[in-house]
């Protein structure tokens, strides 16, 4: 099955996507053990746990970028503390971009927050 595409969401058009990390196919729910911004989470938290890379990745899962051809890396928490904004730090260190918004989110839209993570692009 093809993966999701984070193009499918997107509420102000009246594109109302399900949330992957339930509902969608099993090898999206989570993200990619090997690469991406989970073994580098693992890593900073002395963590081995893929299914929780970090203490704020809830309802995490991983879409495709239609336009750049690359994935994108989801997590849906229903809040963020400092440690969840110094790992955003670490992220965009490690050449990481992190975007924090309310429209992205599809677990439960108006009790979380989309954290988007992808590759830096400059």
């Amino acid at each position: 099955m093809a993966a999701p595409h984070l193009e499918e969401h997107d509420p102000q058009v009246g594109l109302i996507a399900p949330c992957p990390c339930h509902t969608g196919t099993a090898p999206y729910r989570f993200w990619h053990d090997d690469k991406g911004p989970g073994p580098l989470l693992q890593a900073r938290h002395g963590t081995a746990d893929h299914n929780r890379p970090a203490p704020w990745c809830d309802h995490f899962y991983r879409l495709r970028d239609r336009r750049r051809g690359e994935w994108v890396y989801v997590a849906e928490p229903y809040q963020l503390h400092d440690d969840a904004f110094s790992d955003f730090v670490y992220l965009r260190e490690h050449g990481w971009h992190v975007e924090v918004t309310s429209w992205r989110a599809r677990h439960y839209p108006g009790h979380t927050v989309a954290v988007v993570i992808r590759k830096h692009d400059d």
